[in-house]
């Protein structure tokens, strides 16, 4: 069996802080004592608490990255799209609600757009496919498409943070992108 290392104690620490709605009002010394690792181990892998929930959107972010790899190879790069939003779906159904409500009020409150890039990234690439395939107007552009897309992706995670996780984001989130791509569909 794997050991785990420090790094991984304090993050799985952090997310059971998380779910208890404890990470906000512990220290670093407590986050440390309760994954018994060193105060000068959280501070060789973290500069700061905010820089550790900078990593669970990294570690998202890789997830995300890894599923791209696996199952976005569809030639119809709309199929590409939902394919991507489902796992995206799959990873807030599968987060509990307490951490969700955590990382999104931290991202609302101290915007960063780096950890939210490689998500972003994903998402231009299939319309950047969709578009030499054909399959995508000229306009609206790639930028305000993206845009688009981007903005129901959140506002749904919100809507399903702030409802308590009662809500159909899968059916809600699908049925907004089917009708945006229905308008920038060539």
């Amino acid at each position: 069996m794997k050991k785990h290392s420090n790094k991984d104690k304090i993050i799985e620490q952090v997310k059971l802080l998380m779910d208890e709605n404890a990470f906000s009002t512990m220290t670093v010394r407590e986050i440390c004592g309760r994954a018994d690792v060193s105060i000068g181990s959280f501070y060789h892998h973290f500069k700061s608490k905010e820089d550790l929930i900078m990593e669970l959107f990294r570690i998202s972010s890789k997830r995300a990255e890894e599923n791209q790899r696996l199952n976005m190879n569809n030639e119809n790069e709309w199929k590409n799209l939902d394919a991507y939003i489902l796992f995206q779906i799959k990873l807030l159904e599968e987060t509990p609600i307490d951490r969700l409500k955590y990382i999104y009020t931290y991202n609302l409150n101290h915007y960063q757009p780096a950890a939210l890039a490689p998500n972003r990234d994903i998402i231009k690439s299939l319309l950047v496919r969709a578009q030499t395939k054909g399959q995508m107007n000229r306009q609206p552009t790639i930028e305000e498409s993206l845009e688009h897309i981007f903005a129901l992706i959140l506002a749904n995670s919100i809507n399903y943070c702030m409802r308590d996780a009662q809500y159909d984001i899968k059916n809600q989130l699908l049925d907004q992108i089917h009708h945006l791509v229905a308008l920038i569909s060539a």
